[in-house]
Parts: C-alpha cells; structure tokens; sequence
C-alpha cells in the first residue's frame, strides 16, 4: 500500500465507513441477510461474497472500495450508485476529497456530472456547472419530450372512425402536437451534440 499521510488516510477510511454504512442500512431496510445480498450480486453477475459484505459494512477493508463492487451492490439493492457514496441527503456534510467539504447533495451533482470543483494550492475552493451538466439537462429533458411523443402517438391511433368529424379535428389536433414534439426531440438531440455528448445515429424523433 503507498505511504499515505494521516489526513489522507482518514479520509479514505471515512468514505469507505460512510459506503459501508449505507450499503448496511440499505440491506437492513430491505429485510436482508447478507447472504441473500451476497447471493444478489451473484444473480446480477458480480458476485460479492458474504464475508466481502460484511467487511465493508464494518469497514475492515483499511479503506478500499472497489468500483466494480460499489456498482454490484448498488444493483442488488437497486439504488443509484452514487447514494451509497452520498447518502445523507440534502444537507449532511461529506469531504468529496480531503479536507473539501460539500452538501451531500453538491457532492452528488458533482459525482453526476452536474458541476465540476476548482481548487488552488492556496486551500480556495469554487464550483461551477460543468459541460457534462448541459448533456445531463438535455437529456433528461429529451426523455420526458419522447414519453410526451409516446402518448401522443398511443392517443393519435384511437381518435375514432375516420368519418367522425370530431374525431378527425383531434387527429388533427395530435398530429401537430406530434410534430412539436419531434421537433423538440430534434433540437434536444443537436443540443447534446453541441455540448460534447453522444446521440445515436438515426437517434433523432
């Protein structure tokens, strides 16, 4: 293990206390074993052995914690990954690095992208929204837009008999509804371009 300094070590210790104490009351409030978690993780293909479990709900591991177990467990327990990092929500106080302190609600935006921390070497610290947060924003939005379409289409194919004069003017009427919300698909989609994220190719409504 590399020589650490004590500040650094601490640190480390706490923030895998604080995953293993979240991982704990997520099992516990699910009425699990630690078998029957450990037989989860097997089941969604990364298996975390029993004994694995209860080391880092006691924090006996000298501070690891290993991604590919953070997202088993978060899969077993079908919670996002990051509330096992961040799980005091809004207001409890984490260091998402040592000796910088956050809300558990900023370290969680910072974790998903939402902002990015800049410090100096004088100890001064400052946030700002990161690029990622534009493709995060367009994207949920994007989702919610194509849920909307969904509907729309699921509601345009039941209006009635073609020759119902009512139920025409509200073909009508979804039609373009549908077309303003492809349309708003479209320039979501060249808004995640433009911010430097991936959209599919024919990704487009």
């Amino acid at each position: 293990m590399p020589n650490i300094d004590e500040a650094a070590k601490k640190w480390q210790l706490d923030l895998a206390k604080r995953f293993g104490d979240a991982v704990k009351k997520c099992r516990t409030d699910r009425k699990l074993t630690a078998q029957q978690l450990a037989d989860r993780t097997r089941e969604v293909g990364y298996p975390v052995t029993r004994v694995a479990i209860s080391k880092i709900e006691s924090n006996s591991r000298a501070g690891k914690v290993d991604v590919a177990e953070l997202l088993a467990l978060a899969t077993a327990l079908n919670v996002p990954p990051v509330t096992l990092l961040f799980p005091h929500l809004p207001d409890g106080i984490v260091q998402y690095a040592p000796g910088i302190p956050a809300t558990s609600e900023k370290g969680m935006e910072w974790f998903g992208g939402e902002w990015t921390f800049f410090w100096s070497f004088d100890g001064d610290v400052k946030a700002e929204p990161a690029p990622l947060g534009q493709v995060l924003r367009a994207t949920r939005e994007r989702s919610e837009a194509r849920k909307i379409l969904s509907d729309l289409v699921r509601k345009a194919s039941s209006t009635g008999p073609d020759d119902d004069p009512d139920a025409q003017r509200r073909a009508e009427l979804y039609e373009r509804e549908i077309h303003y919300a492809e349309l708003r698909i479209n320039q979501l989609n060249d808004q995640i371009r433009d911010a430097g994220g991936t959209v599919n190719g024919g990704d487009d409504a």
